[in-house]
């Protein structure tokens, strides 16, 4: 199923962004947002994939699901989980996924 997202920004641009819609998250798509990421040069932390993949395949992501894919990717060994400071001015740490 395709899924079409359109973005107005400020009566300047709009942008269409055509995706494929997802039904259950999978290794591929956490590979192919960990690249788009890298390609845009951000640190792939958990809250920033689940938002990319809302962004581009119109996928939420429940608290339940993304546990159970964690803890399913985890013991592929598949990706490595590397804990980070996010903000070091109030010591917020977060897990970055590669």
């Amino acid at each position: 199923m395709i899924h079409l997202t359109t973005r107005n920004f400020a009566d300047i641009k709009t942008v269409t962004f055509v995706s494929l819609r997802l039904e259950v998250i999978s290794r591929e798509c956490l590979l192919w947002v960990s690249l788009t990421l890298r390609q845009d040069e951000m640190t792939p932390t958990e809250r920033i994939i689940q938002s990319r993949m809302k962004e581009a395949f119109a996928f939420r992501v429940t608290v339940e699901e993304w546990a159970t894919f964690v803890e399913a990717v985890e013991a592929s060994e598949s990706f490595r989980f590397e804990e980070i400071v996010e903000d070091s001015t109030i010591g917020s740490k977060a897990r970055a996924i590669y």
